[in-house]
């Protein structure tokens, strides 16, 4: 422990010599033309020198050298990437010296003790025009220097008595230097000299820490496009894309999704059906056909300046289609462990029985002859608001039926769409149905479900079916499904009897919600896998995860939230800060800071408002990896501040 300890000091102690003595970027900084892009170089200091014209004694100066000048050395480490420093060793003339002959400079420093490593190229954006024709000994030279002690010496141009340069266009120049420095001197030197320059001068622009050219950037391509993508509303999805560098890749290279919704590309931002909108995947989730028609695309750049590196993937499309059934009507808890659904939206109702009809017996065909009590009624309480409001049918008590056509004793319950919309096929119908009792008949006769479309049966389906005896026992409140092979937009819950003698005993039919979407009790649903532990090192990113699983259908209305617990309670996160992904399944947490160290985080899935699912995952704690945050550094003493 102790041992692993001193370990983290003298990690410590070397990271803060190091963040202390070495001079960092100032700005990013994006050069014209085809240069690329690059980061100045943070000096503190600037100055220049050139003594001017001196005839004697000749050991310093130019001393006929016409038009000689330097200037503005604080535009070689400015955030314009236009303006520079210069250096220009004058027109027709001739110098001569014994000690530097013509010298000036251009210098860049620090001041406060900062260096910069040993190791570390240094850039020079540089530019220079047209001829110059000397016999001379001359040239532009880069020094670098730590204190007064030359660290790097290296030629620009040098002539040895001929010079016919052209110095041409602007570009890059770099040096490695072998040691650390802290000032940079870039200048012009002649010592015997003759001729002519047009202009001479020499431009340095920009002296950069980090360099990207742009045959290293410009070139980096989509190996893979975000493709279109079809989803059914209320699924989930992603876009995604990946980018090549041929060369280095901006060390702040940074993507963002975009989504055009008609005219213009505008930037995402992770919260409502969109995670990961500043990754290279952007996650849809609860995809609402809203979204239908919308364009995606990735865009890559360099952080520290827009326009120093960016890149744009293709477009790509997103498809909802949209579930072809008319809205429910309301969500509806059901009593007891039966569950939840979603009420049917019809917009009519009706129910028939023609009554007792005795003679004659072709009229009697169409009602039910003797039996007693029949009644049929309230078909609007299958399809309202009301979880234990029903329509009811009721085939009476003690008698007896007797029909030769048309169904004998025949009564139901209907309800339907007056318009042109239907509801789906293949998309089941549930019904929560309830009986009382017992009865005995000696018939053939049964209750059943129709569904229509217009007059056609698309569905039918017994409920109850009786050949010469039933002995049937309905029992509790129950549900029932089906399923329809074709569209359709009207129900019929029903009775018939054609030829019957016996008795019922409350013998009635109850139906109490006829449901588009059905949730069962949810004892059995469950997460797994459940949240796990975290632990991460202050600064980095991470997250937590859930799975909940049905053994039935997923909730529609189905919604997600993560919760911290920072001591005593449970409070819903809102994205932002620390966290994205908050009403979703993964919780995303970046740039974590040691104040979360012991947080608490669950998740929690709720539907109708929680009445009928509010279930919460089991807590993961989020742990910042032990070690030294702090070194106290106070009267030679070193006092390790411990998590």
């Amino acid at each position: 422990m102790r041992d692993h300890l001193i370990k983290h000091i003298v990690l410590l102690l070397l990271g803060l010599t190091v963040s202390a003595n070495i001079a960092r970027g100032q700005c990013r900084q994006v050069l014209p033309g085809d240069l690329g892009c690059g980061t100045i170089m943070d000096f503190d200091g600037f100055d220049e020198y050139y003594k001017g014209l001196q005839l004697w004694p000749p050991s310093s100066g130019c001393t006929t050298r016409i038009g000689a000048k330097v200037g503005n050395p604080s535009h070689m480490a400015d955030c314009e990437s236009n303006t520079y420093g210069y250096i220009n060793p004058g027109l027709l003339g001739a110098s001569v010296g014994f000690d530097g002959g013509c010298n000036m400079n251009l210098k860049a420093f620090r001041n406060d003790g900062q260096k910069f490593p040993a190791g570390k190229t240094v850039h020079l954006d540089v530019g220079s025009e047209w001829a110059n024709v000397n016999a001379s000994f001359s040239g532009f030279y880069i020094q670098l220097f730590d204190g007064d002690r030359l660290v790097l010496d290296q030629p620009i141009t040098r002539a040895l008595l001929l010079d016919l340069g052209l110095f041409g266009d602007r570009r890059i120049m770099a040096v490695l230097p072998t040691a650390e420095w802290d000032r940079i001197e870039i200048g012009y030197y002649e010592t015997i000299g003759i001729g002519f320059t047009l202009a001479n001068e020499l431009k340095i622009y920009n002296i950069l820490s980090e360099y990207y050219p742009a045959a290293g950037y410009m070139d980096a391509t989509f190996t893979s496009q975000p493709r279109n993508l079809e989803v059914t509303e209320g699924e989930s999805g992603n876009f995604s894309a990946a980018l090549d560098f041929p060369g280095e890749a901006p060390d702040d290279l940074q993507y963002r999704w975009q989504v055009n919704t008609g005219d213009q590309w505008t930037d995402l931002e992770d919260g409502g059906y969109y995670s990961g909108t500043k990754t290279t995947s952007l996650e849809l989730s609860g995809v609402s056909p809203e979204l239908n028609g919308y364009r995606y695309r990735l865009i890559a750049e360099s952080g520290n300046k827009a326009g120093c590196f960016y890149k744009e993937s293709d477009a790509a499309g997103l498809k909802v289609n949209e579930i072809a059934v008319i809205p429910g009507k309301c969500d509806v808890v059901l009593p007891g462990d039966l569950g939840c659904g979603t009420i049917m939206d019809f917009d009519g109702f009706d129910d028939y029985y023609k009554g007792i009809v005795l003679w004659p017996p072709w009229e009697a065909s169409t009602g039910c002859t003797t039996r007693l009590g029949s009644k049929v009624g309230n078909p609007s309480h299958m399809a309202d608001c009301e979880s234990d409001t029903y329509g009811y049918i009721n085939p009476g008590l003690l008698g007896a039926s007797v029909g030769l056509s048309g169904g004998g004793c025949k009564m139901d319950l209907k309800a339907f769409r007056r318009g042109e919309q239907k509801f789906p096929a293949g998309k089941t119908v549930y019904l929560d149905v309830g009986s009382q009792w017992a009865n005995v008949n000696v018939s053939f006769s049964g209750f059943y479900i129709q569904l229509f479309d217009g007059d056609r049966v698309v569905l039918d389906q017994p409920i109850t079916r009786a050949l010469l005896l039933d002995l049937g026992f309905y029992g509790d409140r129950r549900i029932m499904a089906v399923t329809p092979a074709a569209e359709w937009n009207r129900i019929e819950i029903g009775y018939y009897e054609t030829i019957g003698l016996g008795f019922t005993l409350a013998n009635e039919i109850k139906i109490y919600n006829i449901l588009s979407d059905y949730y069962p009790a949810v004892e059995n649903v469950a997460f797994d896998p459940q949240p796990q532990d975290l632990e991460v090192t202050e600064g980095d990113s991470g997250n937590f995860s859930a799975e909940l699983i049905f053994p039935a259908g997923v909730m529609s209305d189905l919604r997600y939230r993560w919760q911290v617990n920072t001591g005593d309670e449970w409070t819903d996160l809102e994205n932002g800060s620390y966290y994205s992904g908050v009403k979703t399944t993964s919780l995303e947490l970046s740039g974590i800071s040691s104040e979360l160290n012991g947080y608490r985080y669950r998740l929690i899935a709720r539907s109708k408002g929680g009445e009928c699912l509010d279930i919460a995952s089991d807590p993961a704690v989020l742990r910042i990896g032990a070690g030294i945050r702090n070194c106290i550094i106070s009267n030679a003493m070193i006092r390790p501040e411990l998590d």
